[in-house]
C-alpha cells in the first residue's frame, strides 16, 4: 500500500516533527451515571463516556483491505508532519457493530472500563474493551484529567457518525483537535450489571485508546477516575418517592416513613438517593418523611441529614402539612450535611423531603443524582403518653381497637407505650385488659416503666 511506503520515507522524523493527537477521557461524562432495576438478578449502571483529544494534531483513521468480509477490516491512522506531508500506519481494526442501535463500524478497543474499590483500586469487575465510532461529538469539555489542548480546534468539526456508516472501502473517523467523543449512557456497552455488587462508593475508571494501538504524544493510556455510588439494593424506607406514597403508609412500624411523634428522636442510617433510568424516561429518586410535632418546638429541635458530599449532594427540605408550601430549604453548596431548625414550629404534621441538588453542575438532569448512604436525624418533642398507641395524643377507645387490631402482629404505632401495666413486656391479654379498665371502668393510670 502507498501508506506503507510513506511510512518509510518518513520513520527518520523526530517525535517533535510530527502533529499526534492525545485522548483524555473526560471526568464530566463519567459523573453522568444512573441505576435502572430489572430484576434481582440484573441491576444496570449507565454511565456516560467522553473522550477529548488534546494532542497537536488530529486523530484520523481510515480503511484499509479486508480482514473478515465486510464487516472486518484494517484500520489505518494517519499522521501530519509539522513540515507538511503525513505519514500512515497500521493500528488496529474496524468492526461492523449491529447491537444496541449502533448499526456502523467502531474502531475496535478503544475504551476501557473496570469498578474500582476505593480504598486498594482492586478491580470489582470489568467491560471488555470496546469500540468507538469515532467522531467530533461536541465542543472542548471542561472537566479533564490531562490538560487542555496543544493545538488549534477546527470550526466546526469535521468528524460526523455518517462516515462510521460509509461502505468499508470509504470509511473513515477521527476526533479533532478540541472535541470530545460522546458516549451517552443508554448505547449499547455503556452499562454494568452490578446486581451482586454491595451497596457503596467505588471508584469508575475509564481508560482511553485501551487497546494502546493508535499513535498519540505519549505510549501512556490515559485514565479519568469519579468516585460513583453503586446502589444495587435500594434502602428499606422504599417506596417513599411522594407525600402522598407515604401519607398512605402506616405510622410507627419498622420502615414506615410515616412516622410516629413516640419515636423522637429518631434516627435512620443507610438511606439512599438513587436515579433511576427506565425505558428512556429518568426517574429522580425523592425521599419524604412525614412528621408530627404533639407540641411547639424549642431551640434543641432540629432535622439533620449527614453524606459524603463527594458523592452527590443533597438538600433537605421543611415543607408544611399540605406538602406544598416549603417553610426551609437547607441547601449548603457540597458539604456533607444540612439542618433545618425547628424552633417555635407549632404544633402540627410536616413533612422532610431529601432530593439530590444538581445545580452545580452542567446536566441537572442525570449529574451526581445518586447518593448511596445517608442518615436522617429528626429531634422533635416526643409523645410519651403512656397507652397512647395509636399515637393521637389521648388515650381513649380507639387506642383498645388498635391495640387489639396490633398487638398479635407487633404493629403498633407506637409500641413503646403499649406496655402499661408495668410488667415488663406486651401481653396481648393482660395489657389489652388493662387498657380497658382504665378506658371503660376507672381502673388504674397505664404505667409504661416496667418493673
Amino acid at each position: 500500500m502507498i501508506a506503507a511506503g510513506i511510512w518509510l520515507e518518513t520513520q527518520h522524523l523526530s517525535a517533535q516533527e510530527l502533529l499526534k493527537p492525545k485522548l483524555c477521557p473526560s471526568t464530566c461524562n463519567l459523573m453522568r451515571h444512573v441505576h435502572e432495576y430489572v430484576n434481582a438478578d440484573t441491576v444496570w449502571f449507565h454511565f456516560e463516556n467522553g473522550v477529548v483529544n488534546v494532542g497537536e494534531g488530529e486523530l484520523y483513521a481510515y480503511s484499509g483491505d479486508q480482514i473478515y468480509g465486510d464487516t472486518v477490516i484494517e484500520a489505518w491512522q494517519r499522521i501530519e508532519i509539522d513540515s507538511g506531508g503525513f505519514f500512515d500506519t497500521l493500528v488496529g481494526q474496524f468492526i461492523w457493530h449491529d447491537e444496541g442501535g449502533h448499526n456502523h463500524f467502531h474502531f475496535d478497543e478503544f475504551v476501557q472500563y473496570r469498578l474500582l474499590e476505593l480504598d486498594d483500586s482492586s478491580q470489582v469487575m470489568s467491560l471488555t474493551k470496546s469500540g468507538f465510532c469515532l467522531t467530533d461529538g461536541g465542543g472542548l469539555d471542561t472537566c479533564l484529567s490531562c490538560g487542555d489542548p496543544i493545538g488549534d480546534p477546527p470550526i466546526p468539526g469535521v468528524y460526523t457518525t455518517n462516515s462510521c456508516h460509509l461502505p468499508w472501502d470509504s470509511l473513515f473517523m477521527g476526533i479533532s483537535v478540541g472535541y470530545v467523543d460522546v458516549y451517552s449512557f443508554p448505547l449499547d456497552g455503556q452499562a454494568m450489571n452490578v446486581a451482586e455488587v454491595p451497596n457503596g462508593a467505588y471508584w469508575l475508571e475509564s481508560t482511553a485508546n485501551a487497546g494502546g494501538k493508535l499513535v498519540e504524544m505519549n505510549a501512556t493510556p490515559d485514565v479519568a477516575l469519579v468516585k460513583v455510588s453503586i446502589i444495587s439494593t435500594v434502602d428499606t424506607y422504599e417506596d417513599n418517592d411522594t407525600k402522598d406514597k407515604v401519607d398512605a403508609m402506616t405510622a410507627g412500624i419498622d420502615n414506615s416513613a410515616k412516622l410516629a411523634a413516640c419515636q423522637f428522636p429518631k434516627t435512620i442510617d443507610s438511606l439512599s438517593i438513587h436515579q433511576e433510568y427506565s425505558a428512556y424516561d429518568f426517574l429522580p429518586d425523592h425521599d419524604w418523611f412525614r412528621f408530627r410535632l404533639t407540641e411547639t418546638a424549642d431551640s434543641t429541635h432540629f432535622i439533620k441529614i449527614i453524606f459524603d458530599s463527594d458523592l452527590g449532594d443533597l438538600d433537605l427540605q421543611l415543607l408544611d402539612s399540605s406538602g406544598e408550601d416549603t417553610i426551609y430549604v437547607s441547601n449548603a453548596d457540597m458539604g456533607d450535611s444540612e439542618f433545618v431548625d425547628l424552633d417555635t414550629l407549632p404544633a402540627g404534621v410536616y413533612y422532610a423531603h431529601i432530593y439530590a441538588d444538581t445545580s452545580l453542575y452542567d446536566n441537572p438532569v442525570v449529574q451526581y443524582h445518586t447518593n448511596w448512604n445517608y442518615s436522617l436525624t429528626i429531634d422533635a418533642p416526643a409523645n410519651d403518653l403512656c397507652g397512647d398507641v395509636n399515637d393521637n395524643d389521648v388515650v381513649n377507645a380507639a387506642d383498645i381497637l388498635h391495640f387489639n387490631a396490633k398487638c398479635s402482629s407487633n404493629s403498633f404505632t407506637c409500641e413503646t407505650l403499649a406496655d402499661v401495666d408495668s410488667i415488663c413486656g406486651i401481653d396481648c391479654t393482660d395489657d389489652l385488659n388493662y387498657l380497658i379498665a382504665y378506658v371503660f371502668q376507672g381502673g388504674s393510670d397505664p404505667y409504661c416503666t416496667c418493673e
